[in-house]
């Protein structure tokens, strides 16, 4: 994500993003997904408000990519206890990710990744997963450059 898109997120979601040690490479995903993150970002924290979540509780982002052409959105509430562990498939591959046990945030979270797969990660217009050396979402135009 570039600069000015990555300072936007840390000047609104300071208490979200304050574990990121080097967050233009924990932040690694194209700006077409900006609008999706911010999103996210904010409703995340209108969950940690409306739970009266302390600063000690609140949640944070611990890594947000791409992965084969969907967003990896990695956040935990509370302490690293505080989380839980589920495996995810893709085709033949098989990784356990953490998720908060915050049961609204997960699903914000989920809802996300879900959305990433129709915008292009490149633009933000609207998109599909396309496979090729790796894969990637991406609309039309972005597809053929």
């Amino acid at each position: 994500m570039n600069i000015t898109n990555t300072q936007i997120l840390l000047k609104n979601f300071p208490l979200l993003y304050t574990e990121l040690i080097d967050i233009r490479k924990e932040l690694d995903v194209q700006d077409g997904w900006f609008n999706l993150i911010y999103d996210l970002s904010k409703n995340i924290e209108a969950v940690a408000r409306e739970d009266e979540l302390s600063i000690s509780k609140w949640p944070r982002a611990t890594q947000v990519k791409q992965k084969y052409g969907m967003l990896k959105f990695y956040c935990r509430v509370g302490s690293k206890d505080d989380q839980e562990f589920e495996l995810e498939v893709y085709g033949e591959m098989m990784s356990y990710r953490p998720f908060p046990k915050n049961e609204k945030i997960k699903k914000l979270i989920l809802e996300a990744e879900k959305n990433s797969l129709s915008i292009c990660e490149l633009c933000g217009e609207r998109g599909e997963l396309r496979a090729g050396n790796r894969y990637l979402t991406l609309c039309s135009t972005c597809n053929k450059n």
